[in-house]
């Protein structure tokens, strides 16, 4: 059998990050930098750049945790629409993971941040990075609850799943969120939604994970997000 958050197996309900305005941003300082990097490079009679400062200057798809996140939030059933007054067809439609990135990467939320991770500046990090921010973002956008856990290993999360909760965690290898949407028994393996397709790049819209590739590259913390019917709970 194949358990499936409300919304698991809908296409409609996945968030990728490689479309929002925050990594277009990126993307767009990242070709510039490396233009500045190359006019330097010729006036100076260089024609090569170092490997690693070639990688420094490709820093982008940072906003995986706020696709990973609108993906479980949609995935359960709750509302990710985000309105504006104008209502005519062409309206302008902001996307649910790019309010996600906005919210953790608010100064106006840094107070409500602290109270969450007080070892944590956050005016000195990406907010998008700081795992146990994502349960204030899911109920103050969404509606949605979701806790911070330490999680004790595979059984743990297939039990999630079987009582409709979707998952967000993180690899190990590169580091990157995922969203955890289902869980097949007879397979025994998790189904989860990848914010960067690119990075298997093998067409599929749900991917597959087995124990082996769970216990050596998934990091052993998750945000659980709940049922739209455990709210209340």
């Amino acid at each position: 059998m194949i358990y499936w958050t409300k919304e698991g197996e809908n296409d409609d309900c996945w968030f990728v990050q490689t479309n929002n305005p925050t990594e277009e941003m990126l993307r767009k300082r990242s070709i510039f930098n490396m233009d500045q990097v190359k006019t330097v490079l010729s006036s100076a009679g260089q024609s090569s750049l170092d490997p690693a400062m070639n990688k420094f200057l490709h820093l982008f798809l940072e906003t995986c945790g706020c696709s990973a996140c609108a993906t479980c939030v949609a995935s359960l059933g709750f509302g990710t629409d985000i309105f504006v007054p104008d209502k005519s067809d062409d309206s302008y439609k902001p996307q649910a993971d790019q309010i996600v990135a906005d919210f953790l990467n608010d100064p106006n939320n840094y107070a409500t941040m602290r109270t969450v991770r007080p070892d944590v500046d956050p005016s000195a990090v990406f907010g998008n990075e700081i795992a146990q921010y994502y349960p204030v973002a899911a109920r103050k956008i969404f509606g949605a609850r979701a806790d911070f856990v330490f999680v004790t290993g595979w059984e743990q999360v297939a039990d999630f799943i079987k009582k409709g909760c979707a998952l967000q965690m993180a690899l190990k290898n590169p580091g990157h969120f995922l969203a955890f949407v289902g869980y097949d028994d007879q397979a025994n393996v998790l189904k989860y939604r990848d914010p960067w397709p690119e990075r298997l790049n093998n067409g599929k819209t749900v991917q597959d994970m087995g124990q082996s590739e769970y216990t050596t590259n998934v990091q052993n913390f998750a945000i659980v997000y709940y049922p739209i019917e455990r709210i209340a709970s």
